[in-house]
């Protein structure tokens, strides 16, 4: 790829001599003919065009001069190397359940740009294995932030749910900052992208703004209390104030007991934390007067997201 182009210098002509005559009342007072037919104005043109010309060659100096004016600085030009991308793989079904087994799309996979009229396809291949693997929930629980030890914690029996009168709690009854929903996932679900499917019931909503709720997505990754923020692809439900999809982007994942919580079972964590009220528009606080029910769920493990650098195709 060649260096870009760089103007050292980009006056012309007419700026060139703008500049002169406008210097004419500093240096030379007395010079008060400033007109075409004056000769001094003509040598300031003839100069002006000179320099014009001295200006352009200047400007036209080829990349390997560029280079060892780098070089004269102590820089030098990368080797060349592949270029990379991030890639996400889109499945054309759901890879639910625990009769699901894991999909593997192996290294040297060709991926390609879209062809255009004027520009071809530029044609990529994956670097390593990549492997998706079905979301099984094996345990869900409701933290509340303002007690301690086991009575801050609430199990909840994921295999009521969809039944009649049965529903989910996420949060305790008068919900407050740092309380928490947290799900136990028993595959690794690094770096995927994962879509919740909920059915909602919506008067907990009540309060917020469904398109700015106060809450945060975060997977565990163990350590001194490590969670690390998953980017909300979209949120379908409103802040579970209705039916919808929840879809995230996972970062890494660590297998690990979940901290604060006796006795707890090592898995890979998925938490929903709510945070500080957000402001209004007429400067109230928005935020949930009773905790959203969920009717029913299901997760699905929908694509795999290769994230750069660690996971990213070569061209």
């Amino acid at each position: 790829m060649p260096l870009p182009t760089v103007n050292l210098d980009d006056r012309h002509f007419q700026d060139i001599v703008d500049e002169a005559k406008g210097l004419i009342q500093r240096f030379c007072p007395e010079w008060t003919d400033h007109n075409v037919s004056d000769p001094g104005v003509a040598l300031i043109e003839l100069f002006a065009w000179m320099t014009d010309m001295l200006l352009y060659r200047v400007n036209q100096i080829p990349d390997n001069v560029y280079v060892r004016f780098l070089e004269l600085i102590g820089l030098t030009l990368a080797p060349p190397r592949s270029a990379r991308a991030p890639v996400t793989f889109y499945l054309s079904t759901y890879l639910s359940g625990p009769q699901q087994t894991d999909l593997v799309i192996p290294r040297d996979t060709d991926v390609a740009t879209m062809r255009t009229e004027t520009t071809p396809a530029i044609i990529f291949t994956t670097e390593k294995d990549l492997t998706i693997r079905p979301a099984i929930t094996e345990g869900a629980f409701s933290r509340n932030a303002s007690r301690s030890g086991a009575e801050a914690w609430t199990t909840h029996d994921l295999t009521r749910l969809g039944l009649p009168n049965q529903k989910l709690a996420l949060f305790p009854r008068d919900p407050a900052k740092n309380d928490a929903f947290c799900i136990g996932l028993r595959n690794d679900h690094s770096m995927h992208v994962l879509a919740l499917i909920l059915e909602c019931e919506g008067a907990g909503g009540a309060g917020i703004d469904p398109t700015n709720p106060p809450f945060e997505w975060q997977v565990w990754q163990g350590g001194l209390a490590r969670w690390v923020d998953c980017e909300v692809d979209q949120d379908g439900t409103g802040g579970f104030n209705w039916s919808g999809e929840i879809i995230l982007h996972l970062p890494d994942m660590v297998r690990a007991p979940l901290d604060g919580m006796p006795n707890s079972p090592e898995k890979f964590w998925l938490r929903c934390r709510l945070t500080d009220p957000i402001i209004g528009p007429q400067g109230e606080p928005q935020f949930y007067k009773i905790s959203p029910d969920i009717l029913s769920s299901d997760r699905v493990a929908r694509r795999r997201h290769l994230c750069a650098p660690r996971d990213e195709c070569a061209q």
